[in-house]
């Protein structure tokens, strides 16, 4: 995955639990931050996800909407 130049390195990575949903499959939710960007990034994958899978998400991801807290500008 690191020999593709568009690939940004990770700077930290966070992954769930599995959680059971009451209707559907099982997930695990995983955050991470870039370096050069404070804000972090989130991805539902289903549970059963390998490394590889999780690792491919985090690569391909495509920043959406900003969903801002409670008293951010």
């Amino acid at each position: 995955m690191q020999r593709d130049t568009a690939v940004k390195p990770v700077q930290s990575c966070r992954i769930s639990a599995p959680q059971r949903h009451p209707f559907g499959r099982s997930y695990r939710l995983v955050e991470w931050t870039l370096p050069d960007d404070e804000d972090a990034r989130r991805q539902v994958v289903p549970a059963e996800s390998s490394a590889l899978d999780i690792a491919r998400v985090v690569a391909s991801h495509i920043p959406g909407r900003r969903v801002l807290q409670n008293g951010e500008a």
